[in-house]
């Protein structure tokens, strides 16, 4: 048999065999060339309305196209789609997460969708809207339409799926509480509930459902700010842990026994196995929303006032590359995705990002309002309408991106001391 016949028939029978040369009656083997997974990031730049999708190896990021206000980006468990809510737009777009084209937008009935989450088996997915008459939207991911809306409590924060799909925990910033749900079919039945000390910010379940952690927050006091340890046994709240700054979302790593909270200007790391501290680590503006690297090695770290998001090495404890993003970014997710021909790139290469030394917290570079103070809608008067905007932010029920004119501190947050300047600013206001 010729060399060029075995090379026909190899390449017939496997279409991820290289290309055999023939020189001199010699078979050669080429490098394969196929499409292998690579890690890529993808953030919602919520007052761009678009996503930064970055090739992390390649250090390379493109701008795609989003609703208005993206708040929240999951991809889906196969790593085949990206998830998207648009609170804006009350909607939920889908993707296709190799080319990044837009497979689906799903309308949304009610409004301010903030976190989309996806079961296990990737075939149904569960809108959470931030608003007093809260539901919760559930979505068929396959076909990209909307099967159900289950009232809950209003304003729900964040929510978390157990691994096995059948439950749903929310945390409910007006009453205090975690709230857990069983997953009937196509819909949501409630099945317990737990108090909470605290405003709950974002909620992280154990694979066994055992336990939970919920990030908690005092609107008028972060220094108040811990993590509480729900024994969902036995219905309660087992122990607090005190952070040092304000908590936004986590990332449970239950492999390594590792809770990662993106808590304002750094990242806190918690050893699930006897509820200690380990640090706080990095040197963010404003750390909202944390994604763990699939190998284990790193963490990826949105920072909505510096427009990046950090790369974070779990081992060295290091922040050692910075990935530009656009304008306030607030949700991330992270995987292995195969975006085209070429070799595999794990999480842990990061090299082509510029790499940044951490050092003390600096200063936010000073920024000119042009907008009056309290000019929420951007229509250049001060309303009774963006006033109620601005307490629903200082409450932690809205984005403070959402008023931007009102963070007079720039600082990410809208402070009490804020809105009375507003009113001091604007006595006169009546609309």
């Amino acid at each position: 048999m010729t060399g060029r016949t075995v090379c026909a028939r190899l390449l017939w029978r496997s279409a991820l065999l290289a290309a055999c040369i023939v020189s001199a009656g010699h078979i050669v083997s080429a490098r394969p060339v196929w499409a292998a997974p690579s890690c890529t990031a993808y953030v919602g730049d919520s007052e761009a309305n678009q996503l930064s999708v970055a090739d992390v190896a390649a250090g390379t990021t493109r701008e795609v196209p989003a609703g208005g206000f993206p708040s929240d980006v999951t991809l889906s468990p196969d790593r085949q789609r990206v998830y998207v809510t648009n609170a804006a737009d009350s909607s939920l777009s889908i993707f296709a997460a190799g080319s990044m084209s837009l497979v689906k937008t799903v309308p949304l009935t009610h409004s301010n969708p903030v976190a989309i989450l996806a079961a296990p088996t990737g075939h149904l997915g569960y809108v959470i809207h931030h608003v007093r008459d809260a539901v919760v939207s559930i979505v068929d991911l396959d076909a990209g339409s909307l099967l159900d809306e289950v009232p809950v409590d209003k304003y729900p924060r964040s929510g978390a799926l157990a691994a096995t799909g059948s439950h749903l925990y929310l945390v409910h910033g007006d009453f205090n509480q975690l709230v857990t749900f069983e997953v009937v079919g196509q819909t949501l039945q409630v099945a317990s509930s737990v108090p909470l000390p605290l405003f709950p910010n974002s909620v992280a379940v154990t694979t066994d459902e055992s336990t939970a952690f919920v990030a908690l927050a005092d609107p008028w006091d972060r220094s108040k700010s811990a993590i509480a340890k729900i024994d969902l046994e036995k219905g309660e709240v087992a122990r607090t842990l005190p952070l040092p700054d304000f908590p936004a979302r986590m990332a449970l790593d239950a492999a390594r026994d590792e809770l990662y909270v993106a808590a304002s200007t750094g990242i806190s790391i918690i050893d699930t196995r006897d509820f200690s501290l380990k640090g706080t680590f990095g040197s963010g503006l404003q750390y909202v929303d944390v994604a763990l690297g699939p190998e284990g090695t790193t963490a990826f770290v949105a920072d909505s006032l510096r427009n990046e998001v950090a790369i974070f090495d779990r081992l060295s404890k290091l922040v050692v590359g910075a990935i530009p993003v656009g304008a306030r970014p607030l949700g991330i997710d992270v995987g292995l995705v195969e975006r085209g021909q070429g070799e595999a790139a794990p999480c842990s290469t990061v090299g082509a990002f510029p790499s940044r030394t951490p050092t003390a917290s600096p200063s936010p570079t000073p920024t000119v309002i042009s907008c009056p103070s309290g000019d929420c809608n951007g229509d250049g008067e001060v309303s009774h309408a963006d006033f109620r905007t601005a307490i629903e932010i200082a409450l932690l029920r809205a984005e403070a991106a959402l008023c931007a004119c009102l963070d007079r501190s720039i600082d990410g947050s809208i402070s009490v001391d804020e809105i009375v300047a507003a009113v001091a600013i604007n006595p006169h206001s009546s609309r």
